[in-house]
């Protein structure tokens, strides 16, 4: 009865410790998913960000010939 006891535990134990790190896992690869796009969404602003300024460069390139 003691070993079953102690087996019972052991696998108890085991089994916790699997279900860890399945979560672990599952939570690891979420966040890297997360991570990633949040990165391409950060290059897509970066580059909405320089093509409006070449737009107001060249806007104010024009108003400065008009002026003249």
């Amino acid at each position: 009865m003691r070993a079953y006891r102690h087996m019972k535990l052991f696998s108890q134990v085991a089994g916790n410790r699997m279900y860890k790190r399945r979560i672990e896992e599952k939570i690891t690869i979420e966040v890297k998913a997360k991570l990633e796009e949040k990165k391409l969404q950060l290059e897509f602003l970066e580059s909405m960000i320089k093509e409006l300024e070449e737009r107001y460069r060249i806007e104010l390139r024009k108003k400065a010939i008009l002026k003249n």
